[in-house]
């Protein structure tokens, strides 16, 4: 049975500040934290032989930084600086179902072995992710 649990939440401030014959500053940051637990059926049957479980954690901050001309200047600019940083934390594992017994057969064995709910697979996943420093400046005339 598919099982989809998700949990998602964000902020965000934006600051602008008009600069007198520079510009505008703009200062974004953000924050998310994300958690998802979810159980696939991946043998895609109406028996229950296979399943996927997901347990993910993901945690996000960025920063914005940007400078922009007015538009009534003949010579336009925008100039900003981006982070990102990304904490994820995931643990995987592909399990047998109930049904599963009845597909494996161990040779000169009189039954099937009862197997489903104690094989498995399971693989965890911790990881730390930074954003590139990102430096953007586009120039724009006015004719």
């Amino acid at each position: 049975m598919p099982i989809n649990n998700n949990t998602l939440k964000g902020v965000s401030l934006r600051i602008d500040k008009e600069l007198e014959r520079v510009g505008t500053v703009t200062a974004i940051t953000g924050y998310r934290d994300t958690r998802q637990d979810q159980q696939n059926d991946t043998d895609y049957s109406k028996a229950d032989i296979f399943k996927t479980v997901f347990a993910d954690h993901f945690k996000q901050l960025s920063q914005e930084v940007r400078l922009a001309s007015s538009d009534k200047e003949k010579l336009r600019y925008t100039a900003g600086l981006y982070l990102m940083k990304e904490d994820a934390e995931t643990d995987r594992s592909g399990q047998g179902g109930r049904d599963l017994n009845t597909l494996v057969r161990v040779p000169f064995a009189p039954v099937a072995l009862p197997i489903g709910p104690t094989f498995g697979w399971t693989r965890g996943q911790i990881g730390r992710n930074w954003g590139t420093f990102c430096l953007k400046i586009r120039v724009f005339t006015r004719v």
